[in-house]
């Protein structure tokens, strides 16, 4: 038994998510790369829109200060 998991059964230690979809094919790298670009491109354009709120929310205060 021990043989067959050592022969049939892929190493996963240490393996993020992504290097297990392909793997195990799951998904192609093609594939993967595209998401993780769309994903990047996602939260950039919150962190962006983040500090666009908070420069507002900022202004907001100084000039209820004045």
């Amino acid at each position: 038994m021990g043989v067959f998991v050592l022969i049939f059964f892929k190493e996963t230690k240490g393996r993020t998510l992504e290097e297990m979809d392909l793997i195990f094919g799951a998904i192609d790298e093609q594939q993967r790369r595209a998401d993780v670009e769309h994903t990047l491109k996602k939260t950039q354009a919150m962190h962006e829109e983040n500090a666009e709120t908070t420069e507002t929310v900022k202004t907001t205060e100084q000039e209820q200060r004045q």
